[in-house]
């Protein structure tokens, strides 16, 4: 079973995405992906250009506190999904480990505004979640809070768990 990461970045995010790449020390390999098309483009991009069975899906602006996350969702649950967030719904904001076999059964839309992104992360989320039909959700999965700091020139909500942060930049429908 072919197995990877996959980090949605893009020109001007060298400082989010090498904060991330400091945090990561494992073995299984690192595919960045440079896209404007959200995050359901770089799930296409994993799905339509890597030979991945399972890639586990992050942000630049995420953070590895402990590298047992990579055993957790490629060892302990190797052949299940596995979703880091439960909101706005289970595999908020994209972030989780998703699986080939799934995502060939269903239409992977394409978002053209981050609106719509923010849309489909419901839409496309809970479609996938039922086509798999067992999901494992991670013990403390993020969602958000009211805990905030300033990170890569910005006011961000961070949403932390044991194994990961995510600096959030957009938490609410009125910052679009």
């Amino acid at each position: 079973m072919k197995q990877g990461i996959i980090i949605e970045t893009n020109k001007g995010r060298e400082e989010m995405f090498d904060n991330l790449m400091r945090s990561i020390n494992t073995h299984y390999q690192v595919l960045p992906v440079y896209r404007n098309d959200f995050e359901l483009g770089a799930i296409a991009h994993a799905v339509y250009n890597t030979d991945l069975d399972e890639f586990l899906f992050l942000h630049d602006t995420c953070e590895i506190k402990n590298n047992s996350l990579f055993e957790l969702v490629f060892e302990t649950h190797k052949g299940k999904s596995v979703a880091l967030a439960d909101h706005p719904c289970i595999f908020g904001m994209y972030l989780g480990k998703y699986k080939r076999e799934v995502l060939n059964k269903i239409l992977l839309p394409k978002a053209h505004t981050k609106l719509e992104a923010v849309e489909y992360e419901i839409e496309f989320n809970n479609l996938y979640c039922k086509t798999d039909g067992d999901v494992q959700i991670i013990s403390n999965p993020l969602h958000n809070n009211d805990i905030f700091c300033e990170m890569f020139g910005r006011k961000n909500m961070k949403l932390e768990n044991d194994y990961l942060i995510k600096y959030k930049a957009t938490w609410s429908r009125s910052m679009l």
